[in-house]
């Protein structure tokens, strides 16, 4: 089934909507910087922890490691632990500064939020 084409009345609408798609993707995060434990936790999570394998590791309750994660994913400005994760590494809050994530990094990160 070939695409429709949009009607001249629904460009401008759907040219708003990707400018904010890609605004969204471009924004910089707070510049709030994370806590100690917070960066423990995102680098936890970059070694593919789950949430549960982290709560036993550091003798917390899983809802106080998703209230982190959660906290984590505001400051850095991201709507995903995936996301969070490759923000570490850009920011150089993970690994040996700002690098991509390791494509297995990713799988890991996207199954923590399962």
């Amino acid at each position: 089934m070939a695409k429709r084409r949009p009607l001249p009345e629904e460009r401008p609408v759907r040219l708003a909507a990707a400018r904010c798609r890609r605004a969204r993707r471009d924004v910089e995060p707070l510049g709030v910087p994370l806590t100690g434990r917070q960066r423990e936790m995102l680098a936890l999570i970059a070694d593919g922890l789950t949430r549960a394998a982290i709560a036993r590791r550091l003798g917390l309750a899983e809802d106080t490691v998703e209230h982190y994660v959660t906290a984590i994913r505001e400051r850095l400005g991201v709507h995903s632990t995936p996301a969070a994760v490759a923000a570490g590494f850009r920011l150089g809050l993970l690994g040996d500064g700002p690098a991509p994530p390791d494509p297995l990094l990713a799988a890991k990160a996207a199954a923590y939020d399962r």
